[in-house]
């Protein structure tokens, strides 16, 4: 038996054709309806097992230098243009962009570390090929899809609304990839002077652990980077891993009371459980728990799991005292595939959770909305502007 992996078929107009070659982890644009899948047989893989990673461990797997791009965050509302006692990015207004590492430079480690496949027995490199999704293989995660770069926008102008941020707070991306919404959180928290908070954890989700290594820790590193230069970075370049890089990076984290760790394996029960531990080990009474997703719901398949794994979380968060809230960004429809946002509402609401509209884009273009979902017998979150 085997299994299909499939291309959406997206086109990003804002990537030069002549950089499309070594830029084409950025997909965004309306499939162009003569676009069918690009279809290509490959071995059947069984379900990862989730295992957890530390942050030491992921770090242990850099190169010693790693190039980069900047993507810039597209105006959620006005409020994107930054006007905050947190100085994001600095003291004028200025729009925010966020470093990613660039594509061919995950191609160029794993061909120089002789890594012939991404967690799975493929004939070739996963991620690297054409399809965007190989199902039970590999799901996208080296691509910065178009709606984690919206949510990561609704991050940012929610955040800068807070006056402070107090407490204990539990910060989950599931599908992360590229990271770009809880990146957005980091660099919220890496601008402050002093952290205001008693304890900020950070868990970072992804179906390949390859996709952790190569393409998560690095943004996750580049952010903390930019965030606390004293000289802003160029947008775009080269960044030396050095011991003494690493160690600052980590005695920040220590001083800004920041956990980060990282998840990978299939979504299901034992997903769930593995995310439902580690919930529960830092949330105390009347701390908050925060889950961020883009790009999840693409297919039937991945909606059933994916709102599985959702409403667990939400569930077991609000059972140990603490308060829950999730929020997706997904588009409306995705064409050929058989996912969108209605099937994922009626799923949702099925479970026992209240899903409303907090941002949308309609037509012309993509319609793309960002959905707040929480558990109808839990609490929200107290409000500290949207997120």
């Amino acid at each position: 038996m085997s299994v299909l992996p499939f291309s959406f078929g997206f086109h990003n107009e804002d990537i030069d054709e002549a950089a499309e070659e070594t830029n084409q982890d950025t997909l965004m644009g309306e499939r162009h309806p003569a676009c069918g899948p690009n279809i290509q047989e490959v071995p059947a893989a069984t379900d990862f097992e989730p295992r957890w990673h530390t942050i030491n461990a992921m770090l242990n797997t850099l190169p010693s230098r790693i190039s980069y791009t900047s993507i810039k965050l597209p105006p959620c509302d006005d409020s994107l243009i930054f006007q905050s006692s947190v100085a994001i990015p600095g003291k004028d207004d200025v729009s925010m962009h966020l470093p990613r590492r660039d594509f061919f430079d995950i191609k160029v480690q794993q061909m120089a570390e002789g890594r012939e496949t991404f967690d799975a027995p493929l004939n070739k490199l996963v991620g690297l090929s054409t399809s965007d999704i190989m199902p039970n293989s590999y799901e996208g995660g080296f691509k910065t899809w178009e709606c984690s770069v919206d949510l990561a926008a609704y991050v940012a102008a929610s955040l800068i609304d807070r006056s402070v941020i107090k407490g204990e707070h539990h910060i989950v991306e599931v599908g992360a990839g590229s990271a770009l919404p809880i990146s957005t959180w980091l660099y919220f928290l890496l601008k402050h002077s002093t952290p205001t908070w008693t304890v900020i954890h950070l868990t970072i989700a992804d179906f390949n652990q390859s996709v952790l290594e190569l393409a998560t820790t690095p943004n996750i590193l580049l952010t903390w980077y930019f965030a606390r230069a004293e000289v802003a970075p160029p947008l775009e370049g080269d960044l030396d891993i050095t011991p003494d890089l690493l160690n600052r990076f980590t005695r920040d984290l220590s001083a800004f009371r920041i956990n980060i760790s990282f998840l990978s394996g299939s979504w299901g029960s034992a997903f769930s459980h593995c995310l439902n531990n580690i919930v529960k080990s830092s949330i105390k009474p009347k701390s908050q728990t925060e889950i961020l997703a883009s790009e999840t719901i693409y297919s039937p398949d991945s909606i059933h799991a994916f709102t599985e794994v959702l409403v667990n979380a939400l569930r077991n968060a609000a059972s140990y005292g603490g308060c829950a809230k999730a929020f997706v960004a997904a588009k409306r429809f995705y064409f050929g595939v058989g996912g969108g946002v209605d099937e994922f509402i009626q799923g949702a609401r099925e479970f026992g959770c209240d899903v409303g509209e907090v941002w949308k884009r309609e037509p012309p273009g993509i319609a793309t909305v960002i959905l707040d979902v929480v558990r109808k017998e839990g609490l929200g979150c107290p409000s500290e502007g949207n997120v």
